[in-house]
């Protein structure tokens, strides 16, 4: 029976055969028995009788022992075997649904796994039925109206004692159920599951119009649950100024047990919640405050919240002919702020690199602490105990700072108002959705770094020309100063005079500066030139 067993037909052919067959064979056995019994009952004076009285004990004795040995073991069936029960309310009642599908009146036996309904095609008729739900679900109970007429008069009755003898809960709808059992009233349907996880959800494509109107599309995703409590932020006057426009949330990095630094003063709240919090800080005395102590961790375990699970199953909205589930929300939600976003900003921005536009880092902080500040958050007032406003970067020893008790934002939200506590919030790359305005932005992105580029190598060619030019005149100076002395030295042969004029050639040709400058064979023509000076002068010695 566990989760509802589909309905065969031949195993209900063969419970009423097997049942039929033990009812012959007892009537059969106890006939002689069976009849006087019935006399009796027409009959309380043949109970002076002893053979009448041995008859009616032996009927009397079968019928209650078949009831206590029926009910002993259907305790035993009901507390280990057929559903996890806890104490003995559940096995009560889950024995009276045990009767109830023998007689074949039982309602649907359904399991909610993971915030998912499992069920067969016996689960849809009527009746009083029992939902298994597991460690990660809750589900939520609502009642039909019973059409009226004398049938109702006498359901409410036979309800009412069903209430009385702890087989039923008093009448309440709707209902919510977290982990465990659940016995379902005869009319009673599932309004809603939840999965108390984390849930993701990313909407695909999302389309917004930049400041210049021009049309750009990302991918927006959102992480969030209604199973873990909200976020607490610690908040702080900035400033001496105690006002709401003045309050900003601060965070603390631990240096060691005794000392915090603050890492960073933000302006991440909204209007309103900024002068719901600066209300209550106003009301808070002395007294009310108590030294630092940190933020307990946040737990991954999900946990149940009757009210947060009503809220979140019935923020339902319509959309195009059908029903939106909860789950929808976050997502569509931060869709929406992504739009108004980009709404405020110039198409050029969201690709500037450097200088004082704000870039796309900045743009996904504001649309994180917008959507998370729409859903469940709770906060805390931090001070020093001297009076005096926090400093950046500055550490602190703990003694020094008092916090106030936590308190929950209860400015209506969409989001808060259904209990839903938003992790996160990001979109992804922004793209233009007509690829003529990427081409257009990359070749304008492109035309400042050619042009820096062509200036950059124009005015590198003109160091070089000058730095080529003095080498230039550098050599030639060189080399009419080494001719110059050649020429001076004396009365020399033409031939020596000859050799040294090429050597003095070749030697500036040698330098690297000026062989940029000649031919790639002048060295080669030079000392050629030289070997038929020498041999020419060596031929004329030996004569």
């Amino acid at each position: 029976m566990y989760l509802g067993e589909p309905n065969k037909k031949s195993r209900v052919l063969f419970t009423i055969g097997l049942v039929g067959f033990l009812v012959l064979v007892f009537v059969l056995s106890f006939q002689n028995e069976l009849k006087t019994f019935f006399e009796v009952l027409r009959d309380w004076e043949k109970l002076q009788d002893a053979r009448v009285r041995n008859s009616f004990g032996i009927i009397l004795y079968n019928f209650l022992g078949f009831f206590l040995i029926g009910l002993l073991y259907m305790w035993m069936v009901s507390s280990q075997a057929i559903l996890p029960v806890q104490n003995a309310k559940e096995v009560w009642r889950t024995i009276w649904r045990l009767l109830l599908y023998i007689v074949r009146l039982h309602g649907p036996a359904v399991f909610v796994k993971d915030g998912k309904v499992i069920s067969t095609r016996e689960d849809v008729r009527s009746g009083p039925g029992v939902i298994v739900v597991d460690f990660n679900s809750a589900v939520v109970l609502e009642e039909t109206v019973p059409p009226p007429g004398i049938g109702r008069a006498l359901e409410d009755f036979f309800h009412r004692v069903q209430v009385l003898l702890g087989l039923a809960d008093r009448p309440q709808s709707p209902r919510v159920f977290g982990p465990g059992i659940v016995f379902m009233r005869k009319r009673e349907r599932i309004r809603g599951t939840v999965d108390l996880r984390r849930q993701f959800r990313v909407i695909r494509g999302v389309t917004a119009y930049t400041r210049d109107g021009i049309e750009v599309y990302a991918n927006v995703n959102c992480l969030f649950t209604i199973g873990q409590p909200p976020d607490i932020v610690e908040v702080t006057y900035e400033g001496r100024e105690r006002d709401a426009d003045h309050l900003r949330v601060i965070r603390f990095e631990r240096v060691n047990h005794d000392y915090l630094r603050v890492g960073s003063i933000e302006d991440e709240l909204e209007r309103n919640d900024r002068r719901e919090i600066h209300h209550v800080s106003h009301g808070l005395g002395e007294r009310d405050y108590k030294p630092y102590t940190p933020l307990p961790p946040v737990s991954n375990q999900p946990e149940f919240d009757r009210e947060r699970v009503f809220a979140a199953v019935f923020a339902q909205a319509r959309s195009e002919d059908r029903v939106l589930p909860w789950t929808e929300l976050p997502a569509r939600f931060a869709a929406s702020v992504f739009r108004e976003i980009l709404s405020q900003v110039r198409f050029d921005e969201l690709y500037q690199l450097q200088g004082r536009t704000p870039g796309v880092a900045n743009y996904r902080t504001r649309l994180r602490n917008t959507v998370r500040n729409n859903g469940l958050l709770s906060y805390r007032m931090v001070f020093l105990k001297n009076g005096e406003p926090f400093q950046k970067r500055r550490v602190y020893h703990v003694s020094e700072i008092v916090v106030s008790e936590v308190f929950p934002l209860m400015n209506p939200k969409l989001l808060r108002d259904r209990g839903i506590k938003v992790i996160s919030s990001n979109f992804g790359d922004i793209n233009p959705v007509n690829e003529a305005i990427y081409h257009h932005r990359l070749e304008s992105w492109r035309a400042p770094w050619q042009r820096d580029t062509a200036i950059r190598t124009a005015s590198l060619e003109f160091e070089a020309m000058r730095i080529l030019g003095r080498a230039r005149a550098k050599a030639q100076v060189d080399l009419a100063t080494h001719l110059k002395e050649i020429f001076e030295s004396g009365d020399l042969p033409d031939e020596v005079i000859a050799v040294r004029l090429l050597r003095s050639l070749e030697t500036s040709a040698s330098d690297p500066k000026t062989r940029q400058l000649l031919p790639p064979h002048t060295l080669e023509i030079l000392r050629l030139l030289q070997g038929k000076i020498g041999g020419e002068r060596d031929r004329e010695g030996s004569r």
